[in-house]
């Protein structure tokens, strides 16, 4: 069956996301700009009102995945805290000036969170050579990959995602996410053979800039909205009755 992840940014989406049937959350902060590491007291809360299964994004800032060493120090600590406060997972990705994967940084931080999940961020979604990116982090010891593959929405991106899978598949689990909502995640799901999505479920608003940059905050859209975006309960219901009701020949 395949598995419904929300991109939860606050207690209350949380709560719509358990509620709703998804399977696991990341927890993060400012969606707007493509999410930041949430406070400890959120991931507390969260943890202490839920059962559902949450995975951290571990990002200190908008903008790109090229980190200084300090930067590095300070998701390093996040890394611990919020391992230290019970959390399932963290989500982290790190490239370096040429595009490709910050081995470095990623040792670093994979050594921090020694015994979580690990999830690679959609850094790879604006990383050169994706491929190579995903058999390194496969080598790391990665479980999931979040990709929109190289575009915009998992729905543009569905010939990158269809051949990921068949060359990764097996070896890691491919989370789809980008624009994942009820009325595609069937057509995405049917075409790539992915079995994990990945969505906000979230009024959608057309103040939020869609392209990838905007999406990641790495360039500034005067026009994005910047009020707090909250899952939408009725999205999350639907999503997830895709997720159960899907029985395709693959799974």
């Amino acid at each position: 069956m395949p598995l419904l992840e929300i991109c939860a940014g606050s207690v209350v989406s949380a709560k719509r996301a358990e509620q709703g049937g998804a399977q696991r959350i990341e927890l993060c902060e400012q969606l707007e700009v493509g999410g930041v590491t949430p406070s400890i007291e959120m991931l507390q809360e969260v943890l202490a009102s839920t059962n559902i299964r949450t995975h951290v994004l571990i990002r200190t800032r908008p903008g790109d995945f090229i980190y200084s060493n300090q930067e590095i120090d300070a998701m390093v600590a996040s890394v611990l805290a919020v391992k230290n406060a019970g959390a399932h997972g963290v989500v982290i990705g790190a490239l370096d000036r040429s595009g490709r994967l910050d081995e470095s940084a990623i040792t670093t931080l994979i050594n921090a969170a020694n015994g979580l999940s690990l999830t690679f961020h959609r850094a790879i979604d604006v990383a050169n050579e994706p491929m190579l990116l995903l058999e390194k982090i496969i080598d790391f010891g990665f479980d999931y990959v979040l990709t929109s593959g190289q575009q915009a929405s998992a729905e543009a991106g569905i010939p990158l995602l269809k051949t990921m899978q068949q060359q990764f598949g097996k070896h890691i689990s491919i989370i789809a996410g980008g624009g994942i909502n009820s009325l595609n995640i069937g057509h995405i799901a049917m075409e790539t053979a992915i079995s994990q999505f990945h969505a906000s479920a979230r009024n959608q608003s057309p103040n939020i800039a869609v392209g990838i940059e905007h999406q990641f905050g790495i360039r500034s859209n005067n026009t994005q909205s910047t009020k707090p975006v909250e899952t939408n309960l009725d999205e999350v219901k639907r999503l997830s009755a895709f997720c159960q009701g899907f029985t395709p020949g693959w799974v």
